[in-house]
């Protein structure tokens, strides 16, 4: 029976890299592991879905800036 070990990056670099603020030293070993790892590839894609969600949210709170936003209203978007 042979064991296999897959490690996999933490969220945290993954969401450095999405937002382009990970080291160019990291970035290296990182890209070269995606093509490899499915289960990276769908949560960096996760993780990229979340930011451009937030950064529309932000940018529609910034036109709106002068509207009244609720909770509930935070939580819809």
């Amino acid at each position: 029976m042979s064991t296999c070990i897959v490690l996999h990056f933490p969220d945290d670099v993954l969401e450095k890299y999405a937002m382009g603020s990970l080291s160019n030293l990291d970035c290296g070993p990182l890209e070269e592991h995606l093509p490899l790892c499915e289960d990276c590839r769908t949560r960096l894609m996760k993780v990229e879905e979340y930011i451009l969600v937030v950064r529309a949210a932000l940018t529609e709170l910034e036109i709106h800036s002068n509207a009244r936003i609720g909770a509930q209203s935070v939580f819809a978007l």
